[in-house]
């Protein structure tokens, strides 16, 4: 038998399973591509002992927000989420738009 990648096991997964497992199911394949993907780094020499404690101020940083945003996705509904995601999306599209259109009417106009 062959291991199933879990973004696979996801997709075959009843319906019927709590919206606890759905939601981790993808997790799990995703932190072993991080971890693959760091191995990989280390071992071709891209990361170097230069930069460990570079490393252990960004790992924190990268790790505490992700914990909280794991815990919060899990509480909240389907529609909530959604709303979340859109609401930033178009607060990064209008951030996009209000630095880039002045920098666009400059060019047009020089």
């Amino acid at each position: 038998m062959t291991a199933q990648s879990p973004d696979i096991a996801l997709a075959a997964a009843p319906i019927s399973l709590a919206k606890r497992t759905r939601r981790r199911l993808p997790h799990i394949g995703v932190g072993g591509r991080v971890a693959d993907g760091m191995a990989a780094y280390v071992g071709k020499g891209i990361v170097t002992r230069e930069m460990l404690p570079m490393f252990l101020v960004v790992a924190p940083a990268m790790l505490v927000p992700t914990l909280l945003g794991t815990r919060l996705y899990l509480g909240i509904s389907e529609a909530t989420f959604r709303k979340i995601v859109l609401s930033l999306l178009t607060v990064s599209g209008v951030a996009l738009l209000v630095t880039s259109v002045p920098v666009l009417v400059v060019r047009g106009g020089g």
